[in-house]
Protein backbone atom coordinates (compact mmCIF):
# COMPACT_ATOMS: atom_id res chain seq x y z
CA UNK A 1 0.00 0.00 0.00
CA UNK A 2 1.40 3.41 -0.93
CA UNK A 3 1.91 6.35 1.45
CA UNK A 4 -1.08 7.99 -0.20
CA UNK A 5 -3.24 4.92 0.51
CA UNK A 6 -2.05 4.86 4.13
CA UNK A 7 -3.01 8.49 4.61
CA UNK A 8 -6.47 7.72 3.25
CA UNK A 9 -6.84 4.91 5.81
CA UNK A 10 -5.98 7.34 8.60
CA UNK A 11 -8.54 9.80 7.22
CA UNK A 12 -11.25 7.16 7.21
CA UNK A 13 -10.43 6.19 10.79
CA UNK A 14 -10.45 9.72 12.16
CA UNK A 15 -13.69 10.87 10.58
CA UNK A 16 -16.49 11.14 13.17
CA UNK A 17 -19.47 8.85 12.84
CA UNK A 18 -22.72 10.77 12.47
CA UNK A 19 -25.99 9.20 13.53
CA UNK A 20 -27.71 8.03 10.34
CA UNK A 21 -31.31 8.60 9.31
CA UNK A 22 -33.83 5.86 10.11
CA UNK A 23 -33.79 2.77 7.94
CA UNK A 24 -30.93 1.17 5.99
CA UNK A 25 -28.14 3.48 4.93
CA UNK A 26 -25.09 3.56 2.70
CA UNK A 27 -21.83 5.43 2.99
CA UNK A 28 -21.97 8.74 1.17
CA UNK A 29 -19.05 7.64 -1.01
CA UNK A 30 -21.44 5.23 -2.78
CA UNK A 31 -23.74 8.06 -3.83
CA UNK A 32 -20.81 10.29 -4.78
CA UNK A 33 -19.22 7.54 -6.87
CA UNK A 34 -22.50 6.88 -8.68
CA UNK A 35 -22.80 10.57 -9.46
CA UNK A 36 -19.20 10.70 -10.72
CA UNK A 37 -19.75 7.58 -12.83
CA UNK A 38 -22.70 9.08 -14.67
CA UNK A 39 -20.42 11.24 -16.79
CA UNK A 40 -18.15 8.29 -17.59
CA UNK A 41 -21.19 6.43 -18.89
CA UNK A 42 -22.30 9.34 -21.05
CA UNK A 43 -25.37 10.09 -18.93
CA UNK A 44 -26.66 13.60 -18.21
CA UNK A 45 -25.64 13.66 -14.55
CA UNK A 46 -27.20 17.04 -13.86
CA UNK A 47 -30.61 15.80 -15.00
CA UNK A 48 -30.31 12.60 -12.96
CA UNK A 49 -29.28 14.42 -9.80
CA UNK A 50 -32.00 17.01 -10.25
CA UNK A 51 -34.61 14.26 -10.15
CA UNK A 52 -33.20 13.28 -6.73
CA UNK A 53 -33.13 16.88 -5.46
CA UNK A 54 -29.33 16.95 -5.66
CA UNK A 55 -26.60 18.94 -7.35
CA UNK A 56 -22.81 18.99 -7.09
CA UNK A 57 -22.84 21.26 -4.05
CA UNK A 58 -25.37 19.07 -2.26
CA UNK A 59 -23.27 15.97 -2.98
CA UNK A 60 -20.34 17.51 -1.14
CA UNK A 61 -22.52 18.32 1.87
CA UNK A 62 -23.96 14.82 2.30
CA UNK A 63 -23.65 13.35 5.80
CA UNK A 64 -21.44 10.32 6.32
CA UNK A 65 -24.42 7.95 5.97
CA UNK A 66 -27.37 8.54 3.66
CA UNK A 67 -30.58 6.52 3.15
CA UNK A 68 -30.18 3.48 0.94
CA UNK A 69 -33.43 4.58 -0.66
CA UNK A 70 -31.44 7.40 -2.32
CA UNK A 71 -29.44 4.82 -4.29
CA UNK A 72 -32.70 3.26 -5.48
CA UNK A 73 -33.93 6.74 -6.51
CA UNK A 74 -30.72 7.38 -8.45
CA UNK A 75 -31.16 4.19 -10.48
CA UNK A 76 -34.80 5.08 -11.13
CA UNK A 77 -33.72 8.56 -12.23
CA UNK A 78 -31.12 7.12 -14.61
CA UNK A 79 -33.80 5.02 -16.25
CA UNK A 80 -36.16 8.01 -16.47
CA UNK A 81 -33.52 10.26 -18.06
CA UNK A 82 -32.07 7.75 -20.52
CA UNK A 83 -34.87 5.23 -21.06
CA UNK A 84 -32.20 2.55 -20.57
CA UNK A 85 -31.56 -0.17 -17.99
CA UNK A 86 -28.52 -2.24 -17.15
CA UNK A 87 -26.62 0.50 -15.33
CA UNK A 88 -25.69 -1.86 -12.52
CA UNK A 89 -23.38 -3.86 -14.78
CA UNK A 90 -22.03 -0.73 -16.46
CA UNK A 91 -21.11 0.82 -13.10
CA UNK A 92 -19.51 -2.43 -11.94
CA UNK A 93 -16.97 -2.30 -14.75
CA UNK A 94 -15.53 0.92 -13.22
CA UNK A 95 -14.98 -0.37 -9.68
CA UNK A 96 -11.58 -1.14 -8.13
CA UNK A 97 -11.00 -2.49 -4.57
CA UNK A 98 -9.70 0.84 -3.25
CA UNK A 99 -12.92 2.51 -4.40
CA UNK A 100 -14.47 1.46 -1.09
CA UNK A 101 -11.71 2.81 1.13
CA UNK A 102 -11.43 0.81 4.37
CA UNK A 103 -13.41 -2.15 3.07
CA UNK A 104 -11.29 -2.22 -0.07
CA UNK A 105 -8.03 -1.99 1.87
CA UNK A 106 -8.95 -4.91 4.13
CA UNK A 107 -9.96 -7.04 1.16
CA UNK A 108 -6.83 -6.18 -0.82
CA UNK A 109 -4.50 -7.09 2.06
CA UNK A 110 -6.11 -10.52 2.58
CA UNK A 111 -4.16 -13.70 1.87
CA UNK A 112 -6.50 -15.57 -0.46
CA UNK A 113 -9.64 -14.92 -2.45
CA UNK A 114 -11.65 -16.93 0.07
CA UNK A 115 -10.27 -14.83 2.93
CA UNK A 116 -11.16 -11.69 1.02
CA UNK A 117 -14.75 -12.85 0.47
CA UNK A 118 -15.18 -13.69 4.15
CA UNK A 119 -13.84 -10.29 5.18
CA UNK A 120 -16.06 -8.58 2.62
CA UNK A 121 -19.07 -10.29 4.17
CA UNK A 122 -17.96 -9.20 7.62
CA UNK A 123 -17.30 -5.53 6.83
CA UNK A 124 -19.84 -4.72 4.12
CA UNK A 125 -21.89 -2.70 6.59
CA UNK A 126 -19.13 -0.10 6.47
CA UNK A 127 -20.56 0.91 3.09
CA UNK A 128 -24.11 -0.50 3.07
CA UNK A 129 -26.70 -1.81 5.52
CA UNK A 130 -28.60 -3.41 2.64
CA UNK A 131 -25.97 -5.85 1.40
CA UNK A 132 -25.27 -9.24 2.96
CA UNK A 133 -22.87 -11.89 1.67
CA UNK A 134 -22.41 -15.45 2.91
CA UNK A 135 -20.06 -18.15 1.64
CA UNK A 136 -21.05 -21.84 1.64
CA UNK A 137 -18.73 -24.64 0.56
CA UNK A 138 -19.99 -28.05 -0.48
CA UNK A 139 -17.40 -30.47 -1.79
CA UNK A 140 -15.58 -28.99 -4.75
CA UNK A 141 -18.04 -26.15 -5.22
CA UNK A 142 -18.73 -22.95 -3.32
CA UNK A 143 -21.79 -20.74 -3.31
CA UNK A 144 -21.48 -17.05 -2.56
CA UNK A 145 -24.95 -15.81 -1.66
CA UNK A 146 -26.04 -12.18 -1.89
CA UNK A 147 -29.07 -10.92 -0.01
CA UNK A 148 -30.71 -7.56 0.59
CA UNK A 149 -32.38 -7.82 4.03
CA UNK A 150 -34.75 -5.03 2.99
CA UNK A 151 -36.76 -6.58 0.13
CA UNK A 152 -38.87 -3.45 -0.27
CA UNK A 153 -35.66 -1.70 -1.39
CA UNK A 154 -34.33 -4.53 -3.56
CA UNK A 155 -33.57 -3.68 -7.17
CA UNK A 156 -32.36 -6.11 -9.88
CA UNK A 157 -29.79 -3.61 -11.17
CA UNK A 158 -28.23 -3.27 -7.71
CA UNK A 159 -28.09 -7.07 -7.36
CA UNK A 160 -26.38 -7.31 -10.74
CA UNK A 161 -23.97 -4.54 -9.71
CA UNK A 162 -22.95 -6.34 -6.50
CA UNK A 163 -22.31 -9.73 -8.11
CA UNK A 164 -20.50 -8.21 -11.08
CA UNK A 165 -18.25 -6.18 -8.76
CA UNK A 166 -17.35 -9.32 -6.83
CA UNK A 167 -16.45 -11.17 -10.02
CA UNK A 168 -14.41 -8.26 -11.38
CA UNK A 169 -12.56 -7.51 -8.15
CA UNK A 170 -11.78 -11.21 -7.76
CA UNK A 171 -9.85 -10.97 -11.03
CA UNK A 172 -8.05 -7.80 -9.94
CA UNK A 173 -7.00 -9.30 -6.60
CA UNK A 174 -5.87 -12.69 -7.87
CA UNK A 175 -4.40 -11.55 -11.17
CA UNK A 176 -6.24 -14.48 -12.74
CA UNK A 177 -9.20 -14.67 -15.08
CA UNK A 178 -11.52 -16.03 -12.40
CA UNK A 179 -14.76 -17.17 -14.05
CA UNK A 180 -17.75 -18.39 -12.01
CA UNK A 181 -19.22 -21.76 -12.85
CA UNK A 182 -22.62 -20.14 -12.81
CA UNK A 183 -24.28 -16.82 -11.96
CA UNK A 184 -27.75 -16.86 -10.40
CA UNK A 185 -30.36 -14.12 -10.17
CA UNK A 186 -33.83 -14.28 -8.66
CA UNK A 187 -35.21 -11.65 -11.06
CA UNK A 188 -36.50 -12.23 -14.57
CA UNK A 189 -34.19 -12.26 -17.57
CA UNK A 190 -33.83 -8.82 -19.17
CA UNK A 191 -34.29 -8.30 -22.89
CA UNK A 192 -30.55 -7.96 -23.53
CA UNK A 193 -28.00 -10.14 -21.68
CA UNK A 194 -24.99 -9.29 -23.84
CA UNK A 195 -23.23 -7.39 -21.06
CA UNK A 196 -23.97 -10.17 -18.57
CA UNK A 197 -22.13 -12.62 -20.82
CA UNK A 198 -19.22 -10.21 -21.34
CA UNK A 199 -18.70 -9.37 -17.66
CA UNK A 200 -19.21 -12.79 -16.10
CA UNK A 201 -18.01 -15.06 -18.92
CA UNK A 202 -20.21 -17.78 -17.40
CA UNK A 203 -23.73 -19.18 -17.73
CA UNK A 204 -26.18 -16.69 -16.22
CA UNK A 205 -29.44 -18.11 -14.87
CA UNK A 206 -32.49 -16.05 -14.01
CA UNK A 207 -35.51 -16.77 -11.80
CA UNK A 208 -33.29 -18.87 -9.52
CA UNK A 209 -34.08 -19.48 -5.82
CA UNK A 210 -31.33 -17.06 -4.74
CA UNK A 211 -28.83 -14.48 -5.98
CA UNK A 212 -25.23 -15.59 -6.03
CA UNK A 213 -22.13 -16.96 -7.71
CA UNK A 214 -21.30 -20.66 -7.99
CA UNK A 215 -17.51 -21.04 -7.83
CA UNK A 216 -14.99 -23.82 -8.09
CA UNK A 217 -13.79 -24.36 -4.52
CA UNK A 218 -10.19 -24.14 -5.70
CA UNK A 219 -10.77 -20.47 -6.56
CA UNK A 220 -11.03 -19.68 -2.85
CA UNK A 221 -7.37 -20.66 -2.38
CA UNK A 222 -5.97 -18.33 -5.06
CA UNK A 223 -3.37 -16.03 -3.45
CA UNK A 224 -3.72 -12.26 -3.52
CA UNK A 225 -0.59 -10.50 -4.75
CA UNK A 226 -1.06 -7.46 -2.47
CA UNK A 227 -1.33 -9.61 0.68
CA UNK A 228 0.30 -8.04 3.73
CA UNK A 229 -0.46 -9.98 6.94
CA UNK A 230 0.65 -7.28 9.38
CA UNK A 231 -1.19 -4.56 7.53
CA UNK A 232 -4.26 -6.78 7.27
CA UNK A 233 -4.30 -7.25 11.05
CA UNK A 234 -4.03 -3.48 11.58
CA UNK A 235 -6.77 -2.76 9.07
CA UNK A 236 -9.09 -5.35 10.56
CA UNK A 237 -8.67 -3.75 13.96
CA UNK A 238 -9.59 -0.37 12.51
CA UNK A 239 -12.52 -1.84 10.59
CA UNK A 240 -13.85 -3.46 13.76
CA UNK A 241 -13.69 -0.13 15.55
CA UNK A 242 -15.61 1.58 12.75
CA UNK A 243 -18.15 -1.23 12.67
CA UNK A 244 -18.70 -0.99 16.43
CA UNK A 245 -19.34 2.76 16.18
CA UNK A 246 -21.75 2.43 13.30
CA UNK A 247 -25.38 2.61 14.44
CA UNK A 248 -27.38 -0.31 13.14
CA UNK A 249 -30.91 0.28 11.83
CA UNK A 250 -33.59 -1.74 13.55
CA UNK A 251 -31.08 -2.84 16.20
CA UNK A 252 -33.78 -4.29 18.45
CA UNK A 253 -35.27 -6.22 15.52
CA UNK A 254 -31.86 -7.70 14.75
CA UNK A 255 -31.44 -8.77 18.38
CA UNK A 256 -34.82 -10.52 18.32
CA UNK A 257 -33.96 -12.20 15.01
CA UNK A 258 -30.70 -13.53 16.44
CA UNK A 259 -32.51 -14.82 19.51
CA UNK A 260 -35.21 -16.48 17.42
CA UNK A 261 -32.58 -18.21 15.30
CA UNK A 262 -31.09 -19.86 18.38
CA UNK A 263 -34.40 -20.51 20.11
CA UNK A 264 -36.04 -22.19 17.10
CA UNK A 265 -33.67 -25.14 17.35
CA UNK A 266 -34.30 -25.42 21.10
CA UNK A 267 -38.00 -25.86 20.36
CA UNK A 268 -39.44 -22.73 21.98
CA UNK A 269 -39.53 -19.52 19.99
CA UNK A 270 -42.71 -18.04 21.42
CA UNK A 271 -43.07 -14.33 22.08
CA UNK A 272 -43.22 -14.97 25.82
CA UNK A 273 -39.97 -16.93 25.67
CA UNK A 274 -38.22 -14.22 23.65
CA UNK A 275 -39.49 -11.49 25.99
CA UNK A 276 -38.25 -13.43 29.02
CA UNK A 277 -34.78 -13.82 27.50
CA UNK A 278 -34.62 -10.08 26.88
CA UNK A 279 -35.94 -9.25 30.35
CA UNK A 280 -39.04 -7.61 28.96
CA UNK A 281 -42.77 -7.90 29.43
CA UNK A 282 -44.41 -9.42 26.29
CA UNK A 283 -46.34 -6.17 25.76
CA UNK A 284 -43.07 -4.22 25.80
CA UNK A 285 -41.59 -6.63 23.25
CA UNK A 286 -44.61 -6.12 21.00
CA UNK A 287 -44.49 -2.34 21.38
CA UNK A 288 -40.77 -2.08 20.58
CA UNK A 289 -41.08 -4.30 17.52
CA UNK A 290 -44.06 -2.27 16.31
CA UNK A 291 -41.92 0.87 16.63
CA UNK A 292 -39.47 -0.72 14.16
CA UNK A 293 -42.24 -1.74 11.79
CA UNK A 294 -42.44 -5.45 12.51
CA UNK A 295 -43.78 -8.10 14.90
CA UNK A 296 -42.77 -11.37 16.53
CA UNK A 297 -44.89 -13.34 14.07
CA UNK A 298 -43.32 -11.68 11.02
CA UNK A 299 -39.79 -12.12 12.36
CA UNK A 300 -40.40 -15.77 13.21
CA UNK A 301 -41.71 -16.36 9.70
CA UNK A 302 -38.67 -14.61 8.20
CA UNK A 303 -36.18 -16.58 10.32
CA UNK A 304 -37.89 -19.86 9.49
CA UNK A 305 -37.76 -19.09 5.78
CA UNK A 306 -34.10 -18.05 5.87
CA UNK A 307 -33.11 -21.20 7.77
CA UNK A 308 -35.20 -23.43 5.52
CA UNK A 309 -33.62 -22.00 2.36
CA UNK A 310 -30.15 -22.37 3.88
CA UNK A 311 -30.78 -25.98 4.90
CA UNK A 312 -32.14 -26.86 1.46
CA UNK A 313 -29.19 -25.22 -0.27
CA UNK A 314 -26.19 -26.43 1.73
CA UNK A 315 -27.25 -29.36 3.93
CA UNK A 316 -28.43 -32.95 3.50
CA UNK A 317 -31.16 -32.73 6.14
CA UNK A 318 -34.43 -34.33 5.15
CA UNK A 319 -37.53 -32.19 4.81
CA UNK A 320 -39.00 -33.93 7.88
CA UNK A 321 -35.88 -33.11 9.90
CA UNK A 322 -36.08 -29.48 8.80
CA UNK A 323 -39.75 -29.25 9.73
CA UNK A 324 -38.95 -30.49 13.24
CA UNK A 325 -35.93 -28.19 13.64
CA UNK A 326 -37.99 -25.18 12.55
CA UNK A 327 -40.69 -25.88 15.13
CA UNK A 328 -43.45 -27.29 12.92
CA UNK A 329 -45.70 -29.96 14.39
CA UNK A 330 -45.58 -32.04 11.20
CA UNK A 331 -43.91 -31.92 7.75
CA UNK A 332 -47.16 -31.05 5.99
CA UNK A 333 -47.36 -27.74 7.88
CA UNK A 334 -43.81 -26.94 6.79
CA UNK A 335 -44.62 -27.89 3.17
CA UNK A 336 -47.62 -25.56 3.21
CA UNK A 337 -45.61 -22.67 4.68
CA UNK A 338 -42.74 -23.14 2.24
CA UNK A 339 -45.08 -23.13 -0.76
CA UNK A 340 -46.59 -19.90 0.55
CA UNK A 341 -43.11 -18.31 0.78
CA UNK A 342 -41.64 -19.46 -2.51
CA UNK A 343 -44.44 -20.87 -4.65
CA UNK A 344 -42.69 -24.26 -4.93
CA UNK A 345 -42.24 -27.37 -2.80
CA UNK A 346 -39.09 -27.80 -0.65
CA UNK A 347 -37.81 -30.70 -2.79
CA UNK A 348 -38.16 -28.65 -5.95
CA UNK A 349 -36.33 -25.73 -4.32
CA UNK A 350 -33.51 -28.06 -3.28
CA UNK A 351 -33.06 -29.46 -6.78
CA UNK A 352 -32.86 -25.96 -8.23
CA UNK A 353 -30.59 -24.59 -5.52
CA UNK A 354 -28.04 -27.37 -5.21
CA UNK A 355 -24.54 -26.78 -6.47
CA UNK A 356 -25.00 -28.86 -9.60
CA UNK A 357 -22.65 -28.33 -12.57
CA UNK A 358 -23.87 -25.59 -14.89
CA UNK A 359 -25.34 -26.81 -18.18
Amino acid sequence: MSARDTSRVRAVRSEPVIAPPPGPTVARLIVQQIAFGLGLLGVDGVAVLRRCDLDEAALKRLPERVPFALVVRLFAAMHAVTGEQGFGLRFAAQVLPETWEMLGYVVRSSGTLGDALLRAGRYLRLISDATELSLHVEGKRALLLYRNPYPELALPEITEFVLAVIAIIGRHLSGRNVVPLEVRFTHAEPDDTTLHAQLFGAPVRFRRPHDGLVLDEAVLHLPIGSHDPRLCTLLERQAEQLLARLPEPRRFTRAVQDLLTSEIESGNSSADRVAAHLGLHPKTLRRRLQAEGTSHRRLLESVRRDLAERYLTVSDKTVSEMAFMLGYADPSAFHKAFRRWTGIAPDVYRRRARLAPAR
